[in-house]
Order: C-alpha cells, then structure tokens, then sequence
C-alpha cells in the first residue's frame, strides 16, 4: 500500500475506529487477479470502496453510513 493511501486510513482510523488489514496482492494470486491493476484498493467489510486514488471525504462518508454497507467495522488494503 502506498504512503499517502497508508496515511489517509490511518487518519480516519483515529476518527472512526475500524480495524485496518494490509494485504500484499503480489502474495496471492487469486488478489493479484482480482485487484493487481487497480493497487492501492480499500476493501470495506470486503466490498471495494476506493481503487486507484484513495479520497480521504469518500472513505470517510464510507465509514459514516455512505456509499459502503452500514455498520462497517473492518477495512482492508492491498
């Protein structure tokens, strides 16, 4: 996962506690099918919220009830 997307979970992460899992895609070859192109991807409750970029606002209305499932309690990067 690269710095500023690392920086901008781990911001969030003070605001709204989450439990945050890094994953190297290159580990695995199913996730490095599924996500390699699209390094850094953020993973809330295993549905991708951000792929590519990762927007602080966006993740944030993600973990308050926006676009992701409600009640999202785990984040995962890769």
């Amino acid at each position: 996962m690269c710095e500023q997307a690392k920086g901008v979970l781990l911001r969030l992460r003070q605001e709204h506690p989450f439990e945050l899992v890094e994953t190297d895609v290159d580990l695995d070859p199913e996730h490095r099918r599924r996500y390699g192109p699209q390094v850094p991807v953020v993973l809330v409750d295993g549905r991708p919220v951000a792929q590519l970029r990762v927007e602080e606002e966006q993740l944030r209305r993600c973990l308050t009830g926006g676009p992701a499932p409600q009640g999202a309690d785990g984040v995962e990067a890769g």
